[in-house]
């Protein structure tokens, strides 16, 4: 019968009034009273005019039917209960007045309220008109739902209740507030909720808020005493509201307008308890001299647990105030019947009044968090192990789904309050570790999910904790599993608002924390790194931001300290570790502070972070993550920013041992790494500056270093990037205002050259003392557990095999002219991979070096065609290294003397035993390992020396036609000088070495093509020349290079049968070229004579330039060159002379009288001065026999010929090249 068609319940009831008429059928009242209610119904929603509805009432004559006034009232009440609004009740009236026309009866309507809504709330029953019966009936039914819930018809129940009230004439609201108290009473009971759903939700908030509202003002008016009972009365009626919530029965903003106190109040008292505890935070340590009896505030002290963090006060909000907060117990009752959405939404609105303070929701939180990540916690718990259940065992996903849905975010809420509960902080970090890894299902968005819980909950929790490194590691557990770009996102947005208002408790805690980390660095000293290393850690192991910007800051204003820092980092956790790295990048990336001291010197703070950095990376390498440093440094290179180069000079220095060969080293040093590997490492200064260090964590740290450059691929970019920053350094001199701003760009120019070949040395040679089986250990390996030693540094890795890689570099070619790098560095990246050099061959300069056409110099291009043998030339000399053409017998002989001498002593050691034989024997071991190595690289270097001679005689073999000149030579040995000599002697100190011992093989192959005179003349000539475009460590190796030059022709000068020994009959000795005979002894010594003569000429025209880095310049040349120049007392004299006068000023004061103080002590041959007086005598004779000037001009040209030949192989300056300046 019952139908959704209005039309059709129209006539539905007229089909059952006819019925009813009819006195032998059996009357279906309920199907009559249901069909009645829906045709009401549908007239109060518009479904259904009243026209279409009087026709049927009218012709029904409900007065002769039987218990028609019954059901007519039961619809009335349910209809009337319905009516929301005005409108609504003005239609409800309408139609009774329709019905009482037809059915006129007075006891009928005489319950019924019809009048409006506003009229309605006003309407109040007074209790001596209600019927006392009608509520002991309503409350017999209530009872009866909760006696028989289960079979108990909630329809029936409604409408019994709606008889009630309109028989008895009971007030609404007084029936609504008696379902209401029943309810709080039995609040588990659905039947009730059922109940109260039939009346209107907007009464039912009213009611309940009225009940509010009154306990709050009672609570207000009463002793703190008597507070906490009216808590407990009112828990029920908490509860009540929660589930009528929960079950969309009223929502939450129906109710929170009745709720007390008023947001406008909480949040007054709440910023005034927080900025009370803020000051009191930041009075810490403050010493009160106005304060009796105390005699100021104390530290808090450093040497007991947890000093600090004891200190910490309990939260505001526990306050008795918030006893009776209607709010936060609405809260509370919302979490413990799991309606989380609503919970969370009360959270969010009282999140400035940080509600989670309040003990009764913390801990509700707790419990509800807990039961919702309990499922997924299950598979990694000890528990399930212990009872044999399988680790591989993951989570269903609907208990993921809503673990992270409600369970994630109420933690959310609960910030650095969690520290109240260790053991759930604890099973958070394990199921996050879980849900990170390859075994749980994969979850959308659980890294961003990660991130929020590092920043909001879990580092400020760990923050406030009493120390408890076992919680670091379960932290760092979850937080390796990300890269380190959003480990270090969470660490600055953490360090940026965690410890700022209003979170006074963190506040309070990075006061105590910078305080007692302030103490430890006041008491640091060699002898005490142990003790304050384990106080360091307990301070780290809560707070590691606030730990280590003190200490990093510390050690970057004292050097002296930066090795008890190191000490004392000892036993710190990883997490610690990686916020340390985190912490140098910030200072490294720091910008308000200054990285020049003046125009030519970096800031100390800047190079004691640099070794600061090194010395943690050498010692903590296992530990310590190296990709953030290295990727830093590569950003910053490509910005084109250089200050930095500083600190990876540091790194690779302190990591590897590597250093520059202009520090600290001294010649027989230098020669020393023109050898093999291990000579290098034995003889050649490795790690000389670094005392005290374990030669075997020295080969760890550089195998962890090579690896994570050349494996991790940045190798290759970080050394093109140095070499297109090398190249776009353009070093120009200019006036003396200009000044400043060119030494600023020399010592750019010079880091950037000194880090590029100290990155590439290190790269191009493998260290023998790195292990070959070390493994590749990830920066989440824990610390070291060996109770004897407990320090990171003796940890042995473990992992993954990480073999060896090779640097691999673009092609030569590519480089050139893709990358914009110079030829001299792309030939110092390459050179190490040849096959075998050197290299000159069309196929072999193919196959190895790439297309060359558009990557030769301008000036090699031009003679291609005419001179051959040049580009040659320039492919021999560019792919040969110094390991090739030089052999440092005397370094090799004395270090294998050495090795044998420590074995025997060694040896007759071990014969006594002892206590430390072990020692002895592992010593020996050692030894006889290097003797061996040095041995077998000798015999290499020899057999490698013999193959390359080979290859060069092929090459001087070559006929070369076009070389025959004296023009074509002097060409030829310009270009050689300056795309060659000039460019490879100035990059670095090996090389030039190397450019003297490559002029010293020319003189031993003999090459035929090749004028060793003209040579010699150009360099004695010119070389001065070039200090004006160099900066001072290219004037140093220039220095160095124009010392072998020079040292090689005092050689010669010195001894004649030597002399005729080695240069007679060399076709490198001949004044010219198409002669057949070499110069005789006397003629080189002429020569000689006047090289030392130009050279001094040239240096005093440096000494007396106008500018200061030309000055400066020559000066460190002349101390280069103090063992071979000068030779003469004249050529001294008039060098003292000049250098004197620069003594007065200030900027050259100590390096002038370095230099005057060495020519002043120079010891002179007084054979050379008498040589030297004797050749001005003869040119005086000669000069007196010139013929008249009416001599014919020829056999003055032929006179002027002879004279050179004699004395000037040169011809007087060289004819250069139209583009010839030797500029850079």
């Amino acid at each position: 019968i019952m139908t959704a068609d209005a039309v059709d319940d129209v006539q539905c009831l007229q089909q059952l009034i006819q019925i009813y008429s009819l006195p032998t059928q059996d009357h279906n009242e309920n199907a009559f009273r249901d069909k009645f209610h829906d045709v009401c119904l549908s007239y109060l929603r518009d479904e259904v005019s009243l026209d279409r509805v009087r026709p049927v009432v009218v012709t029904a004559e409900l007065a002769k039917y039987p218990n028609a006034s019954n059901l007519i009232t039961d619809v009335f009440w349910c209809c009337g209960l319905s009516c929301t609004g005005d409108e609504e009740t003005e239609k409800f009236a309408a139609f009774v007045g329709l019905v009482k026309e037809v059915f006129p009866n007075d006891h009928l309507y005489e319950g019924l309220s019809l009048e409006s809504s506003s009229t309605k709330t006003l309407d109040r029953y007074t209790l001596f008109r209600e019927a006392n019966e009608g509520f002991s009936k309503l409350l017999l039914e209530l009872v009866e739902v909760h006696t028989n819930c289960k079979n108990v018809d909630i329809d029936h129940v409604v409408a019994k209740i709606h008889s009630l009230t309109g028989y008895f004439k009971l007030d609404p609201y007084r029936v609504h507030g008696l379902v209401l108290d029943v309810y709080e009473q039995d609040v588990d009971n659905m039947k009730y909720l059922q109940l109260v759903k039939s009346f209107k939700p907007t009464q039912t908030a009213s009611l309940l808020g009225f009940q509010f509202t009154h306990h709050y003002k009672t609570a207000s008016a009463l002793k703190s005493s008597s507070k906490s009972s009216l808590k407990s009365d009112m828990k029920n009626v908490y509860t009540q509201v929660a589930m009528l919530i929960k079950h969309r029965v009223i929502t939450l903003a129906d109710i929170y307008p009745y709720l007390g106190p008023e947001d406008g109040r909480m949040m007054v008292e709440h910023k005034k308890y927080v900025a009370s505890k803020i000051s009191e935070a930041r009075k810490v340590g403050m010493v009160n001299l106005r304060e009796e009896g105390t005699g100021g505030a104390s530290r808090p002290s450093t040497s007991s647990n947890d000093s600090f963090m004891s200190q910490i006060p309990p939260s505001s909000l526990m306050d008795e105030k918030n006893v009776t907060n209607q709010k936060f117990n609405l809260v509370v009752a919302l979490l413990s019947i799991e309606a989380f959405d609503s919970a969370l939404e009360l959270l969010k609105i009282l999140a400035p009044l940080d509600p989670v303070a309040f003990p009764p929701i913390l801990q509700e939180l707790c419990t509800q968090v807990s039961v919702l990540l309990e499922p997924i916690y299950a598979v990694v718990s000890h528990r399930s192990l212990m009872e044999g259940s399988s680790p591989t065992r993951t989570p269903k996903k609907e208990e993921l789904s809503r673990s992270i849905q409600y369970g994630f975010p109420l933690i959310l809420q609960c910030g650095y309050h969690l520290s109240n509960d260790v053991e759930l902080v604890t099973k958070l970090c394990r199921i996050l570790r879980l849900l990170m890894g390859n075994e749980a299902p994969k979850v959308a968005g659980i890294e961003k999910w990660v991130e929020k819980l590092c920043i909001g909950v879990l580092l400020p929790t760990v923050a406030i904790m009493p120390t408890n490194p076992t919680l670091c590691y379960e932290l760092w557990d979850v937080i390796k599993t990300l890269p380190y770009e959003q480990r270090f996102r969470i660490y600055g947005a953490f360090q940026l608002e965690g410890y700022e208002p209003p979170n006074h408790r963190l506040l309070l805690a990075k006061v105590q924390a910078t305080r007692a980390t302030s103490d430890i660095c006041k008491r640091t000293a060699k002898e005490t790194t142990k003790s304050f290393g384990r106080s360091l850690a307990k301070i780290a192991h809560c707070n590691p931001l606030v730990a280590f910007e003190k200490i990093i800051e510390q050690a970057m204003a004292y050097e002296n300290l930066i090795s008890c820092f190191i000490e004392m980092i000892r036993y710190i956790t990883p997490l610690g570790m990686d916020v340390l790295v985190y912490q140098l990048l910030v200072e490294m990336s720091a910008q308000g502070r200054s990285r020049m001291k003046d125009d030519t010197t970096y800031s100390s703070w800047l190079s004691n972070l640099g070794t600061f950095a090194g010395t943690m990376y050498r010692k903590y390498h296992s530990v310590a993550d190296l990709q953030p440093m290295l990727c830093y440094i590569l950003r910053k290179l490509r910005s084109g920013e250089c200050s930095d180069l500083v600190v990876i000079q540091e790194l690779v220095r302190q990591m590897t041992g590597f250093e520059t060969l202009e520090a600290n080293i001294s010649d027989t040093q230098q020669k020393a790494h023109a050898g093999g590997t291990c000579l290098r490492f034995i003889s050649g200064g490795y790690a000389q500056t670094l005392t005290g260090v374990n030669v075997r964590i020295l080969g760890k740290a550089s195998k962890r270093l090579r690896d994570k450059l050349v494996g991790g691929g940045l190798s290759t970019p970080l050394l093109l990037l140095l070499g297109q920053l090398r190249a776009t350094h353009a070093y120009e001199h200019g006036t003396e205002e200009d000044e400043k701003k060119t030494q600023l760009v020399s010592e750019a120019h010079d880091q950037a050259t000194n880090t590029l070949t100290l990155l590439a040395n290190f790269l191009t040679t493998s260290n023998p003392k790195e292990p070959r089986d070390v493994r590749a250990l990830s920066p989440s390996v824990g610390r070291d557990r060996d109770k004897d030693k407990g320090e990171l540094e003796d940890k042995e890795p473990n992992g993954v095999d990480c073999p060896d890689q090779p640097l691999v570099m673009p092609k030569l070619s590519t480089m050139i002219t893709d990358y914009g790098i110079e030829p001299e560095v792309a030939f110092t990246l390459t050179r190490h991979a040849l096959p075998t050099r050197p290299v000159w061959k069309d196929e072999d300069v193919q196959k190895n070096l790439g297309d060359m056409s558009a990557a030769l110099p301008a000036s090699i291009t031009n003679i291609r065609g005419d001179i051959p043998s040049a580009v040659r030339m320039y492919y021999v000399f560019w792919t040969l290294d110094l390991y090739d053409i030089y052999i440092p017998k005397d370094r090799y002989e004395e270090t294998i003397a050495k090795l044998k001498s420590d074995i025997a002593e060694q040896e007759s050691k071990a014969k006594y035993g002892g206590a430390e034989a072990a020692a002895v024997a592992k010593e020996l071991k050692v030894l006889k390992e290097d003797l061996k190595m040095v041995s077998a690289e000798y015999k290499a270097q020899v057999d490698n020396h013999a193959k390359v001679s080979a290859r060069l005689k092929e090459f001087r073999a070559l006929k070369d036609q076009d070389m025959r000149g004296r023009q074509r030579l002097e060409e030829f040995t310009w270009v050689l000088l300056q795309e060659c000599v000039l460019p490879r002697c100035t990059l670095s100190m090996q090389d030039a070495i190397f450019c003297g011992e490559f002029i010293r093989m020319i003189h031993d192959l003999q090459f035929q093509a090749f004028s060793l005179l003209l040579l010699f003349h150009s360099i004695v000539l010119h070389s001065p020349s070039w200090l004006a475009f160099t900066t001072e460590c290219e004037a140093q190796r220039l220095g160095k290079f124009l010392a072998i030059i020079l040292e090689l022709l005092l050689r010669y000068r010195t001894s004649e049968v030597l002399y005729g020994k080695e240069c007679s009959n060399h076709p490198g000795w001949r004044d010219n070229p198409r002669q057949k005979a070499s110069i005789n002894f006397n003629a080189y010594k002429c020569i000689h004579n006047k090289f030392h003569k130009k050279l001094t000429q040239a240096f005093i025209r440096c000494l007396v330039s106008p500018e200061l880095a030309e000055r400066r310049n020559c000066l460190l040349v002349l101390g280069r060159l103090k063992e071979v120049y000068p030779q003469h007392t004249r050529n001294a004299k008039s060098l003292m002379e000049k250098v004197g006068a620069l003594k007065e000023n200030p900027g050259m004061k100590a390096l002038a009288e370095s230099c005057y103080t060495i020519l002043l002590n120079k010891k002179f041959n007084p054979e050379f001065d008498e040589e030297d007086e004797l050749l001005d005598q003869r040119a005086a004779a000669a000069a007196d026999k010139r013929p008249p000037p009416g001599r014919s001009s020829a056999a003055a040209g032929a006179s002027d010929k002879k004279r050179e030949r004699e004395g000037d192989p040169g011809g007087g300056a060289i004819k250069k090249p139209k583009d010839g300046a030797a500029t850079k």
